[in-house]
């Protein structure tokens, strides 16, 4: 994997916006309509997941867990997450540009 660090930022911080559907049940089938043959069948289960996006999401999350603090691993996953800079720097008890900074040396770790 070959990406620069815009490309890699960018996706970090938009990826919460990836739609995931990963429990089956919601798919609001009936245990009655199971065994029905005029019942319509949804194929479309996975039309609103970008598998892609998922796949290099996993792919990134293993390097973080490789090359990446604890620290680094939990910023990584929050900002993925969709919260701010200010947010996260309130958790670690940082201000938001220190929190950057992190992620930022994270980036140069996985370009």
């Amino acid at each position: 994997m070959n990406y620069d660090k815009a490309t890699l930022k960018k996706f970090i911080l938009n990826y919460h916006s990836v739609q995931k559907n990963d429990d089956v049940n919601a798919c609001n089938n009936d245990l009655r309509d199971f065994f029905r043959l005029n019942n319509p069948v949804e194929t479309d289960f996975y039309d609103d997941n970008n598998i892609e996006d998922v796949i290099l999401y996993n792919e990134l999350k293993a390097i973080v867990e490789k090359v990446g603090t604890d620290k680094d691993h939990y910023i990584f996953w929050l900002l993925s997450e969709g919260y701010s800079y200010k947010e996260i720097g309130n958790v670690f008890y940082v201000n938001e540009g220190r929190v950057k900074q992190i992620f930022d040396v994270l980036l140069r770790k996985l370009s």
